[in-house]
């Protein structure tokens, strides 16, 4: 019984490995077509896009991406756009609206979001949403009779969310945009809160792993570690120094951004690598500044700060660029 149970365990970490090597894979063609956005080349963005999606299961946040390219500049083959457009079509994710000019794809984009069978699992999707809508209820709620006493309800509910969570994992073999759709918002929504509250047992290991099974984005479980670890409740379970994209490494006031590199750049870059990123922190940055200047699209969620009308937000732009120029602070700034 005992040789049974290790083969088996073998067998799952061998897997694991294989899957690993796929979600590296694949992690490095979306890390190139990303940078060729980045340098205005959309012709061999999607083409790596491409290449991408035929090494493992895409995300769909990606696929938005080499669609978006299609809509904005006409550039792909359309057998792979009919191909990965069935792919949305499972996931529910195909909005006709977006291509009722296209007067080639648009009636075969229609059949095939009138015939694709879906993929959801909505037991699953609405399991997700009863704990989102838990999260937000006693947040909104307003009949505690002290600010104690709703603190003492957020953290409890907190927890109780942070379990449902590990029991969904527990529960379903595989969670990934085929069964759950937009599902890594609502984890990092959960996650975040608990890390605010210092609620213990972020299983940060298990999202390593699904990382490593291409099932959750590493840029997604790179900034919900960095939002999540920055609250000093975590020195029990951090794994890693972070990976760099904290929001205090980068703000916007008025037009312009600034960025402030992080003191140890070549470990957060280790740490990427350990994750299976492709993405150096000196890509993100250039994805970062892409985002901010041209407007087209949005690799990084940005952060501005206001400081009161547009005059005022210009002497603090204004202040903080001196002390960029006079080497008060490290760091680089951009003008929009």
């Amino acid at each position: 019984m005992r040789k049974c149970y290790f083969i088996t365990i073998l067998f799952a970490l061998v897997a694991i490995k294989s899957s690993a090597q796929y979600a590296v894979e694949y992690n490095y063609w979306i890390n190139q077509a990303d940078l060729a956005i980045c340098d205005e080349n959309y012709q061999l963005a999607s083409q790596n896009y491409v290449k991408a999606f035929e090494t493992a299961n895409p995300f769909t946040s990606d696929l938005f991406a080499y669609f978006w390219i299609y809509r904005k500049f006409g550039i792909g083959k359309n057998d792979d756009l009919i191909f990965w457009a069935h792919k949305l079509a499972q996931r529910e994710a195909l909005s006709l609206d977006r291509y009722q000019d296209d007067t080639l794809l648009y009636p075969i984009f229609k059949i095939i979001l009138d015939t694709t069978v879906s993929t959801i699992d909505h037991n699953l999707t609405d399991r997700l949403k009863q704990i989102v809508e838990r999260d937000q209820e006693v947040r909104l709620r307003n009949d505690f009779a002290s600010a104690e006493e709703k603190a003492l309800a957020v953290r409890q509910t907190d927890s109780i969310n942070l379990f449902e969570i590990k029991k969904l994992y527990n529960t379903y073999p595989i969670i990934n945009n085929d069964n759950a759709g937009f599902f890594e918002q609502d984890v990092w929504l959960i996650l975040l809160h608990c890390s605010q509250n210092g609620i213990k047992g972020i299983p940060w290991k298990l999202f390593e792993e699904q990382v490593a099974l291409n099932c959750f984005s590493v840029t997604d479980f790179m900034t919900m570690y960095d939002e999540c670890t920055q609250w000093r409740a975590y020195a029990d379970s951090i794994t890693c120094t972070g990976y760099g994209t904290k929001l205090e490494h980068q703000r916007i006031v008025g037009n312009t951004l600034f960025v402030y590199p992080p003191a140890n750049i070549e470990e957060i870059n280790r740490n990427r690598e350990e994750i299976g990123a492709a993405e150096t922190w000196q890509d993100y940055k250039r994805k970062l500044v892409y985002t901010f200047l041209s407007r087209k699209f949005a690799f990084v969620a940005l952060q501005e700060d206001v400081w009161g009308d547009e005059a005022a937000n210009e002497r603090a732009a204004a202040k903080g660029r001196n002390e960029i120029d006079n080497g008060t602070v490290k760091g680089e700034y951009f003008i929009r």
